[in-house]
């Protein structure tokens, strides 16, 4: 009411910040489309204003406006925050604490921005550096374990979310914007501990976020994916079902839902949760994962009907899966170049994707498929081992990964992000964050078909794996050398096969 009443009598030169002041007081209030007609007033009454720019910029993501739309605001805002530093008196004359919170907001930005490009080297840097220049605001704190949840450094990112629920528990985080801030907070401790497999702690953290905000869809899809890997998973799906309704642009709640019917054997209305993903998606990696659990439904249809349409279409999706999945597409790549040792050990490495769930089952059969519509099934001849028993067709159709049918599986593995630059990568130096990569995650058409040299191979725990000759790539050699080389106990394992975890 006072930011309306200051523009009611004409504003002046209070024009500016009446209507920042009304954009952040309806943002508060949920209402972005109209905090963003406010701050669009304000850039017109003042384009050069770094502070008005960065609150465009602020305003175009919190809508799920891309990089692109960003960005020419951002840059602007960069300029007039340089500029005031230049000016004579520098800081004094626009005020001493003006810039460095300007400067604050424009790394917050960049990190948002980037996250939303899947740069994640990007967003962790300029998180980063917005947390050294004021660790006492939690947005950088948010932004930094969101980032860091996205390379599969989990314990850091609990630490960075532990840092902001610690500074909030005062008046700070009373007010609504801080009881929204708290609740993000606890979801992405929800969400690291759920990638963590630590699944009692990510259901306790869920609930604190739901308390908070009930609104939070991020809480709720975890929730529902602790449910179901603790097989709770009608009670996984019904949740996740909720999320949906609650909130229809979230992607990342749809994909789920796809992966839960998926694995309860649903492949109708799996395809039609997945469909919609590829349709309403921003997020690369969300569309790439969609493109390989429609291609593991249509490889199934195919098998337990005969179907070659649908063996044309599980191809052509799990192609498109990994020119768009470029976590995915490393892990084929260091298949295809021979740098994993045998089968099992590319099946582990497929569970453990930090950005795409797959059961024992799915993994055996979405190696194959990828073998298979890339023109590399000689990759696979003899390996017995990666047969996929079909499924019944019982209740709604078996995908080869149903609850109905569930076999022991290998333990799982810890998730991981391939070339990454965190904790939890399997640590190629210098290479890339999970997203997106610096140069080896991008499909190329040699991954697609072909042998790749020269790369650095990959580190498990400090150790380099050993590049296997051609012979143990030809068939059963593979397979034979992989299994002595890791053992009694993964060759059992390997040989049980299916399951879901």
């Amino acid at each position: 009411d006072v930011y309306r009443g200051l523009l009611q009598q004409g504003g002046g030169l209070y024009r500016p910040k009446a209507l920042l002041g009304l954009s952040e007081c309806r943002s508060e209030l949920g209402d972005l489309d109209g905090a963003l007609e406010a701050a669009s007033h304000a850039l017109a009454a003042q384009p050069d204003s770094a502070e008005v720019n960065v609150r465009m910029a602020e305003m175009l993501l919190a809508t799920r406006q891309g990089k692109e739309a960003v960005e020419p605001y951002l840059s602007r805002a960069v300029a007039a925050a340089a500029h005031s530093r230049r000016a004579p008196g520098g800081a004094a004359a626009v005020g001493s604490e003006v810039v460095p919170a300007i400067q604050h907001r424009i790394l917050c930005v960049k990190a948002e921005a980037a996250l939303m490009d899947e740069d994640h080297q990007t967003a962790l840097s300029a998180a980063a550096e917005a947390v050294r220049l004021d660790a006492s605001v939690p947005r950088g704190l948010l932004l930094l374990g969101s980032a860091r949840l996205h390379v599969a450094e989990y314990a850091a990112a609990i630490r960075a979310v532990d840092a902001v629920v610690g500074a909030m528990r005062g008046g700070s985080g009373v007010g609504r914007g801080g009881i929204r801030m708290r609740a993000q907070a606890y979801a992405l401790r929800a969400q690291a501990h759920e990638r963590l497999r630590q699944y009692p702690e990510a259901l306790a953290q869920a609930a604190e976020a739901l308390e908070l905000d009930p609104r939070r869809t991020s809480a709720r899809v975890t929730r529902a994916l602790a449910l179901f890997h603790t097989g709770q998973r009608r009670e996984a799906e019904s949740e996740m079902e909720q999320a949906t309704l609650a909130d229809p642009g979230c992607s990342a709640a749809r994909l789920q839902l796809g992966f839960l019917r998926l694995c309860l054997g649903d492949r109708v209305r799996a395809a039609s949760a997945l469909e919609a993903v590829e349709s309403s998606s921003v997020w690369r990696s969300e569309i790439g994962a969609a493109k390989a659990y429609l291609a593991l439904a249509a490889d199934s249809d195919a098998e337990l009907n005969g179907d070659g349409r649908q063996v044309r279409r599980a191809e052509e999706a799990v192609r498109a899966a990994l020119a768009s999945h470029q976590n995915l597409a490393h892990v084929w790549g260091e298949i295809v170049r021979g740098e994993v040792p045998n089968p099992l050990e590319a099946v582990q490495r497929l569970r453990g994707i930090c950005d795409l769930d797959l059961t024992t089952l799915q993994a055996k059969q979405l190696l194959r498929l990828m073998a298979r519509a890339t023109g590399r099934a000689d990759l696979l001849q003899g390996m017995s081992y990666l047969a996929v028993p079909t499924q019944g067709r019982e209740g709604r159709g078996g995908t080869g990964s149903g609850a109905s049918s569930r076999q022991p599986s290998a333990n799982p593995p810890n998730r991981w992000a391939p070339g990454g630059v965190g904790e939890g990568s399997w640590g190629v130096p210098g290479g890339s964050s999970c997203g997106r990569s610096s140069g080896t995650s991008t499909p190329t058409p040699d991954m697609m078909g072909g042998q790749l040299g020269g790369v650095m191979k990959p580190r498990v725990q400090g150790r380099a794996l050993s590049r296997p000759s051609h012979e143990q790539w030809d068939g059963r050699a593979w397979s034979d050398a992989g299994r002595a080389a890791a053992g009694p106990d993964a060759d059992a394992a390997w040989r049980r096969g299916a399951g879901a975890g």
